[in-house]
């Protein structure tokens, strides 16, 4: 007859068979997932220029870029466009129809505006670009924090959700606007 601590070591073996069973189809199942996602194009140091359908030129550089499926992940990403004057970041997601851009997020504007934000999207086919948080702004001596921008390119114009604070900074820093919702130019 079998004992008992014969029983519960055969129960072991085959929990650590099926357990090792589990392993391998992860295993392959990974593996199968790295080779779907291969690099198609890997860059350091990259610097792309571009002549778009209505002949505005737009300079990409980044410190590192690799391509996956048509879409682009980068490192210190730098954009330098006519209608938008710069755009940087620490990362950027850029496919065929928008930028998502990641970390100290730094947009400055034709006019000499800028806005600082953490997290933007920049939509290339409607050229709208919008935080996704808080952001803060200045333009000369004026300087507005709030949430939620959104910058129309063609029209040149901004306006957000919330605006928390609007300051004048040569009347030491007092505030002119509450909050609300704002639009300007």
């Amino acid at each position: 007859m079998v004992g008992r601590v014969e029983l519960a070591l055969g129960a072991l073996l085959g929990l650590a068979l099926l357990l090792g069973l589990n392993n391998q189809r992860q295993i392959l199942r990974a593996k199968g997932e790295v080779k779907r996602d291969r690099k198609e194009v890997e860059l350091s140091e990259a610097r792309v220029r571009e002549v778009n359908a209505t002949a505005v030129m737009n300079a990409f550089e980044a410190r590192h870029a690799v391509m996956i499926h048509k879409t682009w992940y980068m490192e210190q990403f730098y954009l330098v466009n006519p209608d938008i004057r710069s755009l940087r970041s620490a990362y950027a997601v850029r496919n065929d129809q928008e930028i998502r851009l990641d970390g100290n997020v730094t947009l400055l504007r034709t006019d000499g505006s800028v806005y600082e934000a953490q997290k933007v999207l920049y939509d290339q086919k409607q050229r709208v670009l919008r935080s996704l948080g808080p952001f803060s702004a200045h333009k000369g001596e004026d300087y507005a924090r709030g949430t939620d921008f959104v910058y129309a390119v063609v029209p040149k114009i901004t306006w957000a959700k919330k605006i928390f604070a609007h300051y004048r900074l040569e009347n030491g820093g007092k505030a002119l606007r509450g909050s609300g919702t704002t639009k300007g130019r």
